[in-house]
């Protein structure tokens, strides 16, 4: 999750960047002329080994293809428990990640909480830093990350724990420029000291624009980000800022978007490809997609719901290759692969009022540096 920059050089200027133009229905993962059906959120049987990625590029037509057969997943019907089951406290109501929850996630949740609760260190931590989530409702995300076992399951949360206890409380309370000048590494240069948070900040909005622009028509948070023709984070390592540091400066943003959710549900990402030529995805970039996906998966499980990438690239299957290998099954089927606007609007159309996106796409949104999209 990223900040906005009011604007950017972004003309498309190399043919590789042509969009990808595919034929999609909602609900449906992408791949050229395969269309995947997404695995059901009670699939009790997720898979948390990462596949191996199978895409190819032909270089004459920038058709999507698959080497192998294609993933398949057999959705289970369990039984949904009683709503009445369900809801315990204020801070329950209106939390989605509760709408649907089957009878195993349920059982397996109880026992999950009734460990938390019965380790006092523990517990307080979860108190510290739930927010507005109930503990019923954070056991439920974690059990669904780790369905196979609710030991698998009791580990990964504590481990989250650990980890934003070492961060901190005060993480949260920086400002975006106090982040930005945490980042800096002025062993790397003399002219980072000069350069002001809101400098640095200006900077990387520049190269990856990125905003919250409100809600989607399920109530979800709408996560933007840009990748263009401007995109160089190589550029940011010569200010000092290397991308592990960066990849936390991500951390700061989506808790912020946390927040203004009331760390209740999940959110919606739109990734934008317009004008992203290939020579800009070089390992640096790679870099900090690794970290950030790695940094989502453990402490920010069952928060995405959907994530469109949009104007993808004909080139995009050779990239999706690699990125994909980092991603598990269940957020792989999250994912739609979108080409230019005849192929995404209608698809977008039916999650998210069309008017929220930026205004090269259409809509309202005007992006600026405080991190929010406004009309």
């Amino acid at each position: 999750m990223w900040f906005a920059c009011a604007s950017c050089a972004c003309s498309n200027t190399e043919a590789d960047s042509t969009p990808v133009r595919v034929d999609v229905q909602p609900g449906k993962t992408i791949f050229g002329e395969l269309a995947v059906e997404q695995i059901p959120i009670c699939d009790d049987g997720a898979d948390d080994q990462k596949p191996e990625a199978t895409s190819a590029v032909d270089a004459g037509t920038a058709a999507i293809h698959r080497h192998a057969e294609p993933e398949t997943s057999v959705a289970i019907e369990a039984p949904l428990c009683q709503e009445e089951e369900l809801t315990h406290g204020a801070d329950d109501e209106e939390d989605s990640t509760l709408r649907s929850v089957t009878c195993a996630e349920a059982e397996a949740a109880a026992l999950l909480q009734q460990r938390v609760e019965t380790r006092p260190e523990l517990l307080a931590l979860v108190e510290q830093f739930r927010g507005g989530e109930s503990l019923r409702a954070l056991c439920v995300r974690f059990v669904r990350a780790r369905p196979k076992s609710v030991d698998a399951a009791f580990d990964m949360l504590s481990a989250d724990m650990e980890y934003r206890k070492e961060r901190g409380v005060g993480f949260v309370q920086m400002s975006a420029e106090e982040i930005m000048v945490g980042s800096a590494n002025s062993s790397e240069t003399g002219e980072v000291e000069e350069i002001a948070g809101a400098g640095l900040l200006y900077e990387f909005c520049k190269h990856v624009p990125h905003a919250e622009l409100g809600r989607d028509m399920e109530g979800r948070a709408v996560v933007y980000r840009r990748f263009h023709a401007g995109t160089r984070l190589r550029e940011m390592v010569k200010l000092g800022i290397d991308m592990q540091k960066l990849a936390r400066y991500n951390e700061w943003f989506t808790e912020r978007v946390l927040e203004s959710m009331g760390h209740k549900g999940q959110w919606t990402m739109v990734i934008d490809l317009e004008g992203l030529v290939m020579r800009e995805i070089d390992n640096t970039a790679l870099d900090f997609l690794r970290r950030v996906i790695s940094v989502d998966a453990a402490h920010y499980p069952e928060r995405l719901a959907k994530c469109f990438i949009i104007n993808a690239p004909g080139y995009l299957p050779w990239i999706w290759r690699i990125i994909s290998a980092w991603l598990d099954t269940k957020t792989r089927n999250k994912i739609s692969i979108l080409g230019g606007p005849d192929d995404w609007n209608h698809v977008l159309a039916g999650t998210l009022d069309l008017q929220i996106l930026p205004k090269h796409l259409g809509g309202a949104s005007v992006l600026h540096e405080r991190g929010r999209g406004s009309s």
